[in-house]
């Protein structure tokens, strides 16, 4: 039996994105989802169950902040040991007729993943997957952005066909003008958020004290919208004037060091603190890692409400 949807989300968040999930549908009055996490054993992966109209369905799992892509199945087969490739060739052939999205005059791709040892590249399986619904619809190819895209993936012995949500990926969410490229993930912030704060549960005074480009602020803010104040801060001065591009229309920027948080902000001023500090080489190799640990855990113990 093929799952309603496959959604795919950085790996270890699949907890977070089935809770969304949950959340988003329980809004929408839809049954909560049922669904396996890491099917096949694949990290950042989920097969989902959403009873609901195919529209309504949509309209929740478009909403989702914690995933990159979105996936409607139409088929699964077995590959034969003999000619995998012509067999996906004419299955595809086979299934193009009742795929939907590829009806009227529209561009697509075939696009392939592939898990376990085959005697074919998943650039192969892309030729042979894109060559069948050209054998039935003689419809452009065109491998940037195009207005269908058709998974093609490989499980073992297992193919599934699916098509894959129009648009890019529900993660490519800049924060603003500013993007530099050590840019956080939106998805990973929106992660980060949901282990901080569980669903159903918000925040009142937020701070990221390594904000950098301000990812985290702006998924803070589409969380919990204007009954949380924002707060950002950042050592560097580039960051510093990118932040108040991408976030000082709705959030406080100040510059400051991590270290001495004290310093920046009032004392007791956050109940909630998320942020993803700096690692390797962006610390520097002659600093000190624990001291200088230790010196931004005690400073943020100093502007957290709970602790004064």
């Amino acid at each position: 039996m093929l799952p309603d949807l496959l959604l795919t989300c950085d790996p270890g968040l699949e907890d977070v994105a089935l809770a969304e999930l949950t959340e988003r549908a329980t809004v929408a009055g839809l049954p909560a989802p049922t669904g396996e996490l890491r099917p096949f054993g694949l990290a950042g992966h989920l097969q989902i169950e959403l009873a609901a109209p195919a529209e309504a369905r949509l309209a929740v799992v478009r909403q989702l902040r914690s995933v990159h892509r979105v996936v409607r199945p139409v088929a699964r087969f077995n590959l034969p040991e003999v000619e995998p490739l012509l067999a996906i060739r004419r299955a595809v052939a086979d299934l193009t007729p009742s795929i939907a999205e590829l009806a009227s005059e529209v561009t697509f791709r075939a696009s392939c993943s592939r898990v376990g040892e085959h005697p074919f590249t998943s650039e192969d399986v892309e030729r042979e997957a894109g060559a069948g619904v050209r054998d039935v619809l003689r419809r452009a190819v065109r491998l940037r952005d195009p207005d269908v895209e058709l998974r093609c993936d490989i499980r073992g012995d297992q193919c599934l066909v699916g098509v894959q949500l129009p648009g890019q990926a529900l993660s490519r969410r800049d924060p603003g003008p500013f993007r530099p490229s050590t840019t956080l993930r939106a998805s990973v912030a929106w992660g980060l958020l949901a282990l901080a704060r569980p669903f159903g549960t918000s925040a009142r005074a937020f701070l990221d004290p390594f904000a950098g480009a301000g990812t985290i602020v702006v998924e803070a803010g589409a969380r919990w919208g204007a009954e949380v104040r924002l707060h950002a801060s950042d050592i560097h001065p580039r960051m510093v004037e990118g932040l108040q591009q991408n976030v000082a229309s709705f959030a406080e920027v100040r510059p400051g060091d991590a270290r001495r948080l004290h310093e920046v902000w009032p004392e007791g001023r956050f109940d909630t603190l998320v942020t993803n500090p700096p690692f390797g080489k962006r610390l520097g190799r002659n600093l000190d890692l624990v001291a200088f640990y230790r010196s931004f855990l005690t400073s943020s113990l100093r502007v957290d409400r709970k602790s004064t």
